[in-house]
């Protein structure tokens, strides 16, 4: 399965998408800047990921958060202390409320219960669990995360390494 396969566009079609919390931030930076930022939060990509993950999100059956997504997402917004702070907390309010964004909780215990907690943390463990229950796939820029995830079978890309050529 590749990231620009017909088995992970299937997937993403049948089963939704998980964004990782840096990931999730790109995405939400296109949302209400319409482009990147020069957030040192995304300095790592280029408007192609952007333009990538954003299409993968309006093909998917759902984009699917949890809790620790959100809480790392908001985390890394507030940090930047950027002018634009207002404005990502509202576009985070409204996907909760308003479009249709598919929140899963996952119980703490199950977590921390779970051998990848004591390699990638928390949320990344809880985004596993997530995974695993819905069958989505996941799409982040955390090799390591990545590498978790593939072991336990979840359709899980890296944003650099499996990012689509030309």
């Amino acid at each position: 399965m590749t990231l620009d396969g017909p088995d992970f566009l299937e997937n993403l079609v049948k089963n939704g998408l998980i964004l990782d919390s840096n990931v999730f931030v790109l995405w939400l930076a296109g949302q209400v800047l319409g482009g990147l930022s020069k957030s040192r939060r995304l300095k790592q990509f280029d408007s192609r990921h952007l333009e990538y993950v954003q299409t993968l999100v309006n093909i998917s059956k759902a984009l699917i958060i949890t809790p620790p997504i959100l809480t790392e997402s908001s985390n890394l917004l507030v940090e930047d202390k950027n002018a634009h702070r207002l404005v990502w907390a509202d576009l985070i309010r409204r996907l909760i409320f308003e479009a249709g964004v598919k929140e899963v909780l996952v119980g703490s215990k199950d977590v921390v219960k779970n051998d990848a907690f004591r390699v990638v943390g928390y949320a990344d463990t809880a985004i596993l669990k997530v995974a695993q229950e819905t069958s989505a796939s996941v799409l982040s820029a955390d090799a390591l995360v990545v590498e978790q995830l593939s072991r336990v079978g979840v359709p899980a890309f890296n944003l650099w390494w499996d990012f689509p050529q030309g």
